[in-house]
């Protein structure tokens, strides 16, 4: 068993041996309970039942059993607060393992990625599967949609030689944490990068753990080895003119920490989209779902946020998004109750204070609350081709080629 996961099972089989005991301890008083009544049964005569009932039916044997069960209520309470706010909190805190899972939620793999081999499954029909390798004995799952004006090669088997033979942008999707790839909201947002007026091909994959692409424990290194792979067999088929980078929420992450990596050594992409960007992952913990039992209690950023920045979850955007050289186009939805708003404004603020005056500024796009877009629906909007296509064209060194 790896040495992160021997904390986590001894914590819980503690718990776990703990909670039996008193659950044993709570049965055996219920049986002693019982066995006055169970011995007026026993002899099966008409007065006895009859005193069973009438038992049952004094007051005050009626409000010893409410005090009874009101206890029994009581200690279960008493239990569930201790394990929510004590137990789970010190998990978190000292097991590296149990952090990476509420952070990746790779586990929830859905839908099942026994179907990702079939992108019709989908409805996606000029799809390409195929995996690519992200370094020996691990490969990522992948999707290359094509656009809309060259569906024609949809009637020809599509093969690496001739899927990208035309001038369209193509965008490297980066996905968020849990579900995968065929996610309903990444397969709408597909749709409308290569059935819209954008006409973009799209480039999507699973980080390892993820989809169907090696079950390998992720990090946030992993993941950005797995961003890097993803690159660099892109670039073996296109220019780097073409490529566009598209993250949503921890996709941002690993998208800014790839391009402040790839800026050291001029090797941009041509642009970046950063949908519902964070600051910090320990940022992020005081708005996830997840967090919504302990983010009030005292020494939450002790307990549960600060043990974020170990290395393994630690996607710091806001030390990095100042070193990233290329166009950066944000996009948030006001009413995101999963990474608020604020997060996306402050990272959107340290880009432009620390950004060159010779660099293109960032630029940042709000949808309003009212739209109701959330977290992961911003693929709705009926304007978002328009803003993509501007951008794209406004960054563009040669307008023809998109």
């Amino acid at each position: 068993m790896p040495k992160d996961r021997i904390c986590p099972f001894l914590l819980f089989a503690y718990a776990t041996n703990y909670a039996r005991k008193k659950v044993f301890a709570l049965f055996q008083r219920s049986v002693g309970i019982l066995q006055k009544p169970y011995s007026l049964l026993r002899n099966n005569s008409r007065n006895n039942v009859t005193k069973l009932i009438s038992m049952d039916l004094t007051k005050n044997n009626k409000s010893w059993w409410n005090q009874h069960y009101t206890k029994i209520m009581m200690k279960s309470i008493s239990m569930s607060l201790f394990f929510v706010y004590v137990i789970f909190p010190i998990w978190f805190y000292f097991c590296p393992w149990i952090r990476r899972q509420a952070v990746f939620l790779n586990n929830l793999n859905w839908p099942l990625h026994i179907y990702l081999s079939d992108p019709k499954y989908f409805e996606l029909n000029c799809t390409r599967q195929f995996y690519v390798e992200s370094e020996p004995g691990i490969r990522l799952g992948v999707w290359h949609m094509l656009p809309k004006s060259v569906t024609t090669k949809c009637n020809k088997p599509m093969t690496p030689d001739n899927e990208f033979n035309d001038d369209r942008p193509v965008i490297l999707y980066f996905h968020g944490n849990a579900q995968n790839r065929a996610a309903k909201y990444r397969l709408s947002l597909y749709k409308v990068l290569t059935e819209s007026k954008v006409d973009a091909h799209v480039i999507t994959f699973d980080y390892r753990g993820f989809g169907d692409s090696s079950f390998v424990a992720p990090s946030v290194n992993g993941l950005v080895q797995d961003a890097r792979a993803m690159y660099k067999w892109l670039k073996s088929q296109v220019k780097r003119h073409r490529i566009f980078f598209w993250g949503h929420s921890l996709g941002t992450g690993v998208v800014i920490q790839l391009a402040e990596e790839l800026g050291k050594h001029n090797d941009n992409p041509m642009a970046i989209f950063l949908e519902a960007p964070f600051t910090t992952i320990a940022d992020a913990t005081y708005t996830f779902p997840l967090s919504f039992l302990h983010r009030h209690m005292p020494l939450f950023h002790v307990y549960c946020s600060e043990p974020t920045r170990h290395s393994d979850t630690n996607f710091d955007s806001e030390s990095k998004i100042g070193n990233i050289t290329v166009p950066l186009l944000f996009l948030h939805a006001s009413d995101d109750m999963m990474v608020f708003l604020e997060l996306g404004r402050k990272l959107f603020k340290k880009a432009l204070e620390e950004r060159p005056s010779y660099l293109r500024a960032p630029e940042f796009i709000e949808f309003d609350y009212s739209l109701g877009y959330g977290h992961r629906n911003i693929n709705l909007d009926p304007n978002l081709p328009d803003i993509v296509l501007r951008f794209m064209q406004s960054v563009s060194m040669k307008s023809h080629q998109l």
